[in-house]
């Protein structure tokens, strides 16, 4: 007898994309390298991935105050754990991502039908468009049912307009190709228009409710430019 999943506290925090996995079911080499990387992996029988989609986090975020220079994380861990301790008291629980492991995320993507490669290399999915992200992924001792694919095909492949072809003022998108050097080099330059956002995937038409406020772009292009510079 499996154990009924609730979604209610994640779903209403923003934590709004789950799947879950059972290990035994994963392909080889994902069990191969979790093996490698968990010395305690036995110990559990169930992998969940975690995301988010749309807008729904970043408002669950800013309205509390915080101070901490990863507040995504921070909070989606918070989040997930109380999530464990009210409804999987006393079993055990490991949070691989974030952390020092290395997760193959979109890989994890795939499986539960949430990421489908698009022309400017971010995944995208039929409902939130490019417009979601991977948040966490924790190993616990639960006996949850495994999650069913989310459904659809990618969105890049009915598409006729690919406008983010043209709005790409790096000239990055080509295609089926992606010259990531070309949007690093631009996005370095002083007066580019992509430091804080991409026009690229701004431009996408797919799932454009979905589109985080600009103040949430900013964020995360602003971390990742730091990165790079």
């Amino acid at each position: 007898m499996r154990d009924k999943f609730n979604p209610n506290l994640l779903n209403e925090k923003g934590l709004n994309l789950q799947a879950i996995f059972d290990i035994g079911a994963l392909p080889i080499d994902m069990i191969d390298a979790l093996e490698k990387s968990t010395a305690d992996l036995p110990n559990y029988n169930q992998l969940i991935l975690i995301g988010h989609g749309g807008s729904a986090l970043w408002n669950s975020i800013t309205s509390e105050s915080s101070d901490s220079s990863n507040p995504i994380d921070d909070f989606s861990v918070k989040t997930m754990s109380t999530f464990f301790e009210r409804n999987l008291p006393g079993k055990q629980f490991k949070f691989l991502y974030p952390g020092e492991t290395i997760i193959p995320l979109q890989s994890l993507g795939t499986l539960a039908g949430w990421h489908h490669p698009s022309l400017f290399r971010i995944g995208i999915n039929k409902k939130w468009g490019s417009w979601f992200a991977y948040r966490a992924v924790v190993l616990a001792a639960s006996n949850y049912e495994a999650s069913v694919p989310m459904d659809g095909a990618s969105p890049c492949v009915s598409c006729t307009t690919t406008e983010c072809i043209s709005a790409c003022p790096a000239g990055a998108v080509q295609g089926n190709d992606f010259e990531f050097q070309k949007c690093f080099n631009y996005r370095l330059e002083p007066n580019s228009k992509c430091k804080d956002r991409c026009l690229a995937r701004i431009s996408c038409p797919v799932a454009q409710e979905a589109r985080y406020p600009l103040d949430q772009i900013k964020y995360h292009y602003g971390r990742s430019l730091k990165s790079m510079s």
